[in-house]
């Protein structure tokens, strides 16, 4: 999706990962308490763009696993992290750039 992107608008990133085709990366890690966090992606955010067109939040499937198997839990805890907490920061996000 990056790379749809970044020959017309610049593109940041806020992930597990890095994406090279982006032009800023702001690395999460997993157990980071996004709340203590989210004023810090916005300053750097800030830094970065003071006008945004779009905030997308793109993310693997949801999949968490047989709800008969004991490692459900461990399962959605990760998908709540790494899907649902980072969908948040997206959309706390366009809130407070008025794109919502």
């Amino acid at each position: 999706m990056v790379n749809s992107f970044q020959d017309y608008w610049k593109v940041a990133n806020i992930d597990y990962s890095e994406n090279k085709n982006a032009h800023l990366n702001i690395l999460l890690n997993k157990g980071r308490n996004f709340s203590n966090e989210i004023d810090g992606i916005d300053v750097i955010l800030e830094g970065f763009s003071k006008q945004y067109e779009a905030i997308i939040c793109t993310s693997e499937a949801w999949n968490i696993g047989s709800i008969d198997q004991k490692s459900i839990f461990t399962q959605y805890k990760e998908v709540d992290e790494i899907q649902v907490q980072t969908s948040l920061l997206g959309k706390l996000n366009a809130l407070k750039n008025n794109l919502c």
